[in-house]
């Protein structure tokens, strides 16, 4: 199953964003962690949370102009390297100067927030599915490798 650590800085009545997102993903077959946010953001990623981030196959950052949780974004952004990132952000917002991060950017559409929704979650599939594509490169590599270490010195 695909993971996706959702890191977010939402506005309390905007809540219903960061849940839609965790509904639409979940109806998709993907698990998703979300950090709690009682840790200070002046003190390290709780270890938790850290190997959370670890261990997920992306990131999916959700940051509104209301939210009061950007250094926690920040930091969790900052342990997310090497690994896929998609922002679903108000326009404005500004994340951190890693420019990786604005490469799969999705503004969200406030007439339409289940536009927005489905557009993250699309996003997240499109990584999955990249994943699933790799692995099966990988493992024909590897039986291809195998298969012709067993029958390629028949003499």
């Amino acid at each position: 199953m695909y993971r996706v650590f959702i890191s977010h800085s939402v506005g309390p009545y905007e809540l219903g964003l960061l849940y839609g997102l965790i509904g639409q993903s979940q109806a998709q077959q993907l698990q998703v962690f979300i950090p709690d946010r009682r840790w200070n953001s002046g003190a390290p990623v709780p270890p938790a949370v850290e190997s959370a981030i670890r261990s997920s196959d992306c990131v999916l950052v959700l940051a509104t102009r209301y939210g009061a949780n950007t250094a926690h974004v920040n930091a969790e952004l900052a342990l997310s390297t090497g690994k896929p990132v998609i922002v679903v952000a108000d326009a404005e917002m500004m994340l951190s100067a890693n420019e990786r991060i604005h490469q799969n950017r999705i503004t969200i559409d406030r007439n339409s927030l289940s536009n927005t929704i489905d557009s993250a979650v699309q996003g997240i599939r499109g990584l999955a599915l990249q994943a699933s594509q790799q692995e099966t490169l990988t493992w024909l590599l590897v039986g291809g490798l195998l298969w012709l270490m067993f029958t390629g010195d028949n003499k």
